[in-house]
């Protein structure tokens, strides 16, 4: 799957928190201006990719100010994935992350195997926006990291975290200003005039420009100031220009809680299992805030290790807020809920991340460019009127930063920089019904700047579209012929499907999105992506069924993966064969710990034919393993037909 990147806030990065690099090459001169130095990649690639073939890395020296051409200079980490067929399209594919401050170039695994299936036609190209670590200076607060890791579940007020938080901002930026950084220069419009030299550097005329979150916002930046750079943009999670995005958070965080609370009443099985969700939902978050609880929980960033936690109520908004992000999770929301109401509190061991501090402690371009654009933020203009009385309590410290900007004193860009515009560049906007920061609306106040606009709301998304079902045949589908709409009736059959508890398991016809073979799916589980179904009692205990037409990669290199996937130091030999309607397949049966789902015991069939590889997985837990072996992957296999 793409990895899904997102406008952080408060809770959002803490595994960023960790020992990232911090470098700063001061020696780069002017004269280096808009050139690309090949280096080896620094990361992990997965097999069978080759540095220098598949991919290459390396750096573009950019003007710290570019109102200042002749001084100091940084350098922007660049990865380029060449296009997999011999005769490519001369416009990339460029995507860049969210944040502000998360990396681009952590997707770099996920699009090496999936550059096939998107654009093998085109090169893709991530950038790292500068003052994040990979570019040089990467601004990362060291001691705001430690006040994260030191103060993890600790019961600490709004007031002590605001001081604690000034302090150690306030120390950061002097540590940055004595080495001579120009922190107003890490700012929207930096990163806008940054863009056209990169590419020039890497010779591409026009590009396709796809933004996530905060990068949607640049998206329009670049449509307005450079059109001619541009051959597309797709927004993902849109910021529209015009919108005072900080003292909103409360009421989209509102939206979202309304939009969840209104799809179980409306689901005759959600409704049935959770009657009275909303009730229960914030009877649990006046009961925690009246009366705060301690619970073990395991700390994000020591593997292994657990602290003592105070959870108040307001941590449970968070957690369900957070939940909204990723709309794999909000069917299993109702589930949770009820659950900590019976005294399970797996939800909060699982999702609840008891700190107010977040990237805005130790994210030194987060802060930049958010008190560059909301540098003004006044808590009394934010409209409550309306708003949950829970999650406004929640929600305003969360999108509090006046106490931050304080600390971290940048040029506050001029009122005329977020103006509207009306752009000729063909535009794709794509939102998520879930979204609690960037919600739809946003996406189609944003698709009035643009003359040729495509705009979808996802029924299942949360933030961050692409991986949600169908969204990447609508992608594709705008990238390779943006002169007219592209054909959206997939979003017809992606249908929201809340978790509620089942012992016996239905099944329904399934064809698989490229329409290379037919199966059968349990009619209860939730499609958390193409093929991957997810269900279970409750949410504790959940199995898996994969249905997959297998990417051309050898399959060697895809044991390897699998492999790692459940924890194994290799792929285990087969149990045996089978034949079913002409389709042989080698069975394998295991037992591991499955990424998302836990101790599993696994069955797996692998069939090679002429049409390709194909892939039937069951991974359930161990004390359903019997009944779904025979309720789920037998009838799997036995209904599995290669298309005609």
């Amino acid at each position: 799957m793409v990895q899904r990147l997102v406008w952080c806030g408060m809770v959002c990065g803490l595994v960023m928190a960790l020992a990232l690099p911090v470098g700063y090459d001061a020696g780069a001169q002017a004269d280096e201006i808009g050139t690309f130095e090949p280096v080896p990649c620094w990361m992990e690639l997965p097999p069978p990719a080759v540095d220098g073939e598949d991919i290459v890395c390396g750096y573009v020296t950019v003007p710290e100010s570019h109102a200042d051409p002749a001084g100091p200079t940084i350098r922007l980490a660049v990865a380029v994935l060449p296009a997999v067929r011999d005769d490519p399209m001369p416009d990339p594919v460029v995507f860049e992350a969210g944040g502000p401050g998360m990396s681009s170039l952590i997707s770099t695994a996920g699009l090496l195997l999936a550059h096939e299936g998107l654009f093998p036609e085109r090169d893709l190209v991530l950038i790292e926006q500068r003052g994040i670590p990979g570019s040089e200076p990467g601004l990362i607060c060291d001691a705001g990291r430690e006040l994260l890791r030191s103060t993890y579940g600790q019961d600490i007020d709004a007031a002590t975290m605001r001081a604690q938080e000034a302090e150690v901002l306030d120390a950061c930026y002097r540590e940055y200003q004595a080495m001579g950084t120009n922190l107003s220069a890490y700012n929207s419009q930096e990163i806008v005039a940054d863009f056209p030299l990169v590419w020039d550097a890497l010779g591409y005329q026009q590009v396709n420009f796809f933004g996530v979150s905060y990068s949607s916002l640049l998206a329009q930046y670049l449509a307005r100031d450079y059109p001619d750079r541009l051959r597309t943009v797709i927004l993902d999670s849109v910021v529209p220009l015009d919108v005072d995005f900080a003292l909103r958070v409360p009421n989209t965080a509102d939206a979202a809680f309304r939009t969840f609370f209104q799809s179980c009443a409306g689901d005759p099985a959600c409704d049935a299992a959770f009657p009275d969700l909303e009730t229960v939902f914030f009877q649990l978050v006046d009961d925690y805030n009246a009366a705060p609880r301690s619970v073990e929980i395991p700390l994000p960033f020591e593997a292994g290790n657990t602290v003592m936690a105070t959870i108040n109520g307001d941590y449970l908004v968070l957690a369900a807020y957070q939940q909204f992000y990723n709309g794999q999770l909000v069917p299993l929301l109702p589930a949770s809920i009820y659950a900590l109401r019976d005294g399970d509190d797996s939800f909060i061991r699982d999702y609840v991340h008891p700190t107010l501090f977040g990237m805005r402690t130790y994210s030194g371009l987060y802060n930049s460019v958010i008190c560059s654009e909301y540098g003004t933020y006044d808590a009394s203009a934010v409209q409550l009127a309306g708003v949950y009385p829970q999650v406004a309590g929640a929600m305003v410290l969360f999108a509090d930063y006046a106490h931050a900007c304080a600390a971290w004193p940048v040029d506050v860009l001029p009122p005329e920089f977020h103006r509207p515009m009306t752009s000729d560049v063909p535009a794709l906007l794509l939102s998520g019904r879930f979204d609690p920061i960037t919600p739809p609306a946003y996406g189609q106040q944003a698709a009035s700047y643009f003359t040729t606009a495509y705009a979808y709301t996802f029924p299942t998304a949360g933030h961050s579209v692409l991986g949600s079902p169908c969204s990447v045949d609508i992608l594709v589908e705008f990238v390779n012929d943006p002169t007219r709409a592209p054909d959206s009736r997939c979003l017809d059959n992606v249908q929201l499907s809340f978790m509620v508890p089942s012992v016996t398991v239905d099944l329904v016809p399934f064809e698989a999105a490229d329409g290379s073979f037919r199966a059968v799916r349990p009619v209860s589980w939730i499609e958390v992506a193409p093929g991957i179904f997810i269900g279970g009692e409750s949410p504790t205990s959940q199995s898996m069924l994969e249905l997959a037409h297998l990417p051309e990669t050898p399959l060697s290199a895809q044991k390897i993966g699998w492999a790692a996937y459940f924890g194994l130091s290799e792929f285990p030999a087969p149990t045996g064969t089978t034949t079913v309607n002409g389709v042989t397949w080698e069975l394998y049966t295991f037992e591991g710990t499955a990424v998302g789902v836990g101790p599993v015991r696994a069955d797996v069939g692998v069939a090679y034919t002429e049409g390709g590889n194909f892939y039937v997985g069951l991974y359930a837990t161990p004390d359903r393993y019997d009944d779904l072996h025979a309720q789920v992957f037998l009838p799997a296999l036995e209904a599995f037909a290669l298309a005609d």
